[in-house]
């Protein structure tokens, strides 16, 4: 997504919305689950002389492997958003990290008429890839005995969960 520094200009100070939607290949991230799926983003720009405030949001509908019960699991990949961009003058400094102006803040930053939001865009949605991906919530996955879907039907498995090392002290319990 790009959006023109020129337009932003005519309307300082005043936020100015742009939608577009990207294909996550084209933003060059090749994630399980997201052969033909496309990235939907609803911002908010506005141009405050050297820097650009950016807000809005963006989702993607995925489709994935639920990581308990291993059935196929469509979920909604999404995030808001409020970011600053940064015009960068003359020559790009080098990346001296005891130079930052800002040490652990990352800065963003553009240069020419164009401010290209695609690897703010990758980078916020490898960083929000979830741990885990469920079918639904309350996923009972499957059985580590038998191997069935708790979710279609009950197995007779004993579900213990006794540390075998801790096994010997069953006897005291018995007892």
């Amino acid at each position: 997504m790009k959006i023109l520094i020129p337009s932003l200009e005519k309307h300082a100070g005043e936020f100015v919305p742009f939608s577009d939607q990207v294909s996550l290949a084209a933003l060059g991230i090749d994630a399980a689950g997201s052969e033909d799926a496309v990235m939907n983003i609803n911002v908010e720009a506005t141009y405050l002389g050297d820097r650009v405030l950016v807000k809005g949001r963006w989702y993607v509908d995925l489709k994935d492997v639920c990581s308990r019960c291993l059935e196929q699991a469509d979920y909604r990949q999404e995030e808001q958003f409020t970011e600053e961009f940064t015009r960068l003058t003359g020559s790009a400094p080098e990346a001296d990290p005891d130079c930052a102006p800002f040490a652990g803040e990352e800065n963003f930053s553009y240069s020419g008429d164009v401010l290209d939001l695609a690897e703010y865009l990758r980078q916020s949605f490898l960083m929000s890839q979830p741990l885990k991906i469920l079918c639904r919530e309350d996923c009972r996955g499957l059985c580590p005995v038998c191997g069935v879907d708790r979710n279609r039907e009950e197995c007779c498995c004993q579900d213990e969960k006794i540390d075998p090392r801790l096994r010997v002290l069953e006897r005291f319990k018995k007892k």
